[in-house]
């Protein structure tokens, strides 16, 4: 029997860059790219004002641990172009950063990483979110519209 994954939730603005991001990678064979496409297919997807606090977005600094670990680890989520591997971060690419995308504070998310070891993350804390990338102009509010949204979506359906 197989164990439901958590609802994610994704920003309608990080959701636009997202999904380019997987196709681009998809169309190349690339597994992260399709694990990506998964994943945002099955999201509710919320305005950035309406999104929960506690919610993981891109840019994102969360406390996390992994598997059964009292030692809790600290990363950025980040797109590829931003990581860095001497930094604090995790790329949406990685494994880890695709089990992050959209999870609560409290969720547990099943992984595979890339030696094909089973793992799962536990969210801690979400301790700062950054609201607009730099250079990024705003993003209207119908450029989500392919994707799974939900129509009720307000700040109380987030939580």
């Amino acid at each position: 029997m197989r164990a439901e994954l958590p609802t994610i939730y994704i920003t309608a603005r990080d959701v636009v860059r997202l999904d380019r991001l997987a196709r681009f990678h998809a169309r190349r064979d690339n597994p992260a790219g399709k694990r990506l496409a998964a994943e945002l297919r099955r999201a509710v997807i919320c305005q950035p004002e309406e999104i929960a606090p506690d919610a993981v977005t891109m840019l994102s600094r969360i406390q996390y641990r992994l598997d059964s670990s009292a030692q809790p680890d600290e990363r950025v989520l980040v797109y590829p172009d931003q990581f860095t591997p001497a930094g604090p971060y995790v790329s949406i690419l990685a494994p880890l950063g695709i089990a992050l995308i959209g999870l609560r504070v409290g969720s547990c998310m099943p992984f595979t990483d890339g030696n094909g070891k089973s793992n799962w993350i536990l969210v801690t804390d979400v301790v700062q979110r950054t609201k607009v990338l730099p250079n990024e102009s705003a993003i209207p509010r119908s450029s989500a519209s392919a994707m799974r949204t939900d129509p009720e979506c307000r700040p109380l359906d987030c939580y």
